[in-house]
């Protein structure tokens, strides 16, 4: 999962960040598609 690899790779970074540079519109984007593939939001997978 992209938003998993980013995480580890950039740490601390916020989520926000994270959606953008995983090719995301914007954070709430990167939320729901986390929620459509897995049923969680990222902190969760986190």
């Amino acid at each position: 999962h992209r938003f998993r690899r980013m995480q580890r790779q950039q740490g601390e970074a916020s989520t926000a960040l994270l959606a953008i540079e995983a090719g995301y519109a914007d954070q709430a984007h990167l939320i729901r598609e986390s929620r459509r593939l897995t049923g969680v939001t990222p902190s969760a997978l986190a």
